[in-house]
């Protein structure tokens, strides 16, 4: 088993919601038998954070808190890939786990998850299933509507969030994947690192409303799509291919009836099939433009998140 572990939170204003967390780990990991330390990422809160409690209150386990202030506010995956990479320069941990701070990711799954991990000898990202979610219905509604256009353009549902279990070995190649500005989970999947997934019920927020609203949902899910970009293209010019090539078989079929048989063709099946056919072109060559798009980009130098974390930090302290 590893001898230490290190627990990354990103925070936002949610200060009660952090020292209520950190208690529960503290008091959940005092009897785990490894040693672990905590970085906390605070995404250029406006609300100044509280004291921290007395280090009395932490177990001799525990042998770090830290926070590292951002300059701006980043949003809750760049806060996350903030993270990583400082991680992938400093950590000596076995193992990192990637939790909310809002009590949605249970302290006392972080055991489940480690030892998931350490079950594949550190082989493999373990992430948590969601078996059961406590949101709305319409939260419900339309992440199940996220599902299935998701399974449309990727091919896969995902059923995962941050929470999740990363083997130090897997940091250095997220910190220098451009996709970890985007969405941490999307990158693991889309990258092909070797992943898995532990059946775990969703906690319950312990206090006020996530702060995610619609809009923040919807980019939340572009975030992830743009993950699977390449992959994407290719699926909307196969489609594409596919949508003209059946307009054309129905075209011949019409031009068939109408001059090798004597039955009546209405007016409008050859017009509808001739727009069918023009609108079966205009996505082909939308697909084929946005594949051309993806393809340039592969030539450019983009931004790797290792290269450009240092600038974001302000500060880091002790708790």
């Amino acid at each position: 088993m590893a001898s230490k572990l290190t627990i990354l939170i990103p925070v936002y204003n949610d200060w009660p919601s952090l020292s209520q967390l950190l208690g529960e780990i503290h008091a959940h990991m005092a009897d785990e038998g490894w040693a672990y330390e905590i970085l906390v990422v605070d995404d250029a809160s406006t609300i100044e954070m509280p004291s921290p409690p007395p280090k009395g209150s932490r177990p001799s386990s525990c042998v770090g808190e830290t926070i590292l202030r951002l300059r701006k506010n980043l949003g809750h995956q760049r806060a996350i890939a903030v993270g990583l990479v400082v991680l992938d320069r400093e950590c000596d941990s076995d193992l990192v786990i990637i939790m909310d701070g809002d009590g949605q990711d249970s302290p006392r799954d972080i055991s489940r998850l480690a030892e998931a991990c350490f079950a594949t000898e550190l082989s493999e990202i373990v992430f948590a299933r969601r078996t059961k979610r406590l949101e709305s219905a319409a939260f419900k509604a339309g992440y199940q509507l996220y599902c299935l256009l998701h399974r449309i353009a990727v091919g896969q549902v995902p059923r995962v969030g941050n929470f999740s279990a990363v083997p130090r070995q897997f940091l250095t190649a997220l910190a220098i994947d451009p996709n970890l500005w985007n969405h941490f989970a999307a990158t693991v999947f889309a990258s092909r690192l070797p992943h898995k997934t532990l059946a775990t019920p969703r906690g319950q927020r312990y206090l006020g409303q996530s702060k995610l609203n619609f809009n923040s949902l919807v980019i939340h899910g572009l975030s992830a799509l743009a993950c699977y970009s390449e992959t994407i293209g290719v699926r909307l010019v196969l489609a594409s291919a596919a949508f003209l090539t059946m307009n054309f078989i129905g075209l011949l079929i019409v031009a068939g009836i109408r001059f090798l048989t004597p039955l009546a063709i209405p007016g409008w099946a050859t017009l509808a099939t001739g727009v069918l056919i023009l609108v079966g072109i205009q996505l082909l060559t939308l697909g084929l433009a946005f594949s051309l798009v993806i393809l340039s980009r592969r030539q450019e130098v983009t931004l790797l998140p290792k290269e450009e974390v240092l600038r974001y930090i302000l500060e880091r302290r002790s708790l």
